[in-house]
């Protein structure tokens, strides 16, 4: 019960954010132009963010290359690991297609 009680501020504060957000787009007030300035400044903080992330993964994969031989640190550095070879790939994959549509 008191597990229940404790996703209840979550839930409410999701439920507010929904109603807030059908309300606005219902009222006809919610339509959002983009220019293409904001288009860029999404696009680059994007990037950062997925740099500061691979850049932060491949720390993390070096502190735990140190630990190899401690059973508790294998399956964090797997995942660890993974989680860098699957976004890699991702970029890889993503720029190839629109490199070919753009």
């Amino acid at each position: 019960m008191g597990r229940k009680l404790a996703l209840l501020p979550a839930l409410l504060s999701v439920m507010a954010l929904g109603w807030v957000v059908g309300w606005e787009v219902s009222s006809g007030k919610g339509e959002i132009f983009e220019d293409e300035r904001s288009l860029r400044i999404d696009e680059v903080a994007s990037r950062m963010t997925l740099q500061m992330t691979m850049m932060a993964l491949a720390v993390v994969m070096l502190l735990l290359s140190g630990r190899t031989p401690e059973p508790e640190a294998e399956g964090a550095f797997i995942a660890v690991g993974l989680t860098l070879a699957g976004m890699g790939a991702a970029h890889l994959l993503l720029r190839h297609y629109y490199a070919r549509v753009m």
